[in-house]
């Protein structure tokens, strides 16, 4: 049954009303989270501006709003998903990972991936998205999110409803 969903990925994030929009259109705390996703943790997009002068992470994220109009320009009209998912529906989604099924409830994963990192305190507003898993990424590890972990866990202490979440489309 798994299979399927991730076969009809967009079938099942269509149920929660998804808007596509180009990237220059996104909120600029989705940008900053596809930002950080594409060419900071990743290589799928160049490093613009100053952030390669950045020393460490912590400057790199103070860098990164400054560099959002290169990172516009540039790839500005690439189309994103953007959707809210019920939070019940997330943490049922994350149960069905391969490595986390293992533990008896989502409270109980939640507890032990809390023990084992440590969770920034952010409000909500403003927050980045998490960024729902492509379907390679989902069928190399099983997991609904392929960014965010930590997001997630923010959005849920702080009693979200829904999970804000950005997706490739």
């Amino acid at each position: 049954m798994r299979f399927i969903i991730i076969e009809k990925r967009l079938t099942f994030i269509s149920k929660f009303n998804p808007k596509t929009l180009p990237f220059k259109n996104l909120p600029e705390s989705y940008q900053l989270a596809l930002v950080w996703y594409m060419a900071v943790d990743g290589e799928a997009w160049d490093l613009l501006g100053n952030l390669e002068s950045a020393k460490d992470q912590k400057e790199m994220r103070k860098l990164l709003q400054s560099t959002l109009p290169e990172y516009r320009k540039k790839y500005g009209n690439k189309n994103f998903g953007m959707v809210n998912i019920p939070t019940q529906i997330i943490k049922q989604e994350v149960m069905k990972a391969n490595e986390i099924g293992k533990y008896k409830s989502f409270n109980n994963y939640s507890k032990s991936y809390q023990n084992k990192m440590t969770i920034p305190i952010y409000k909500l507003k403003g927050q980045w998205p998490c960024i729902l898993a492509d379907k390679e990424y989902f069928e190399m590890s099983g997991e609904i999110l392929q960014d965010g972990w930590h997001r997630l866990q923010v959005f849920i202490n702080n009693g979200a409803k829904t999970i804000p979440c950005t997706f490739f489309l």
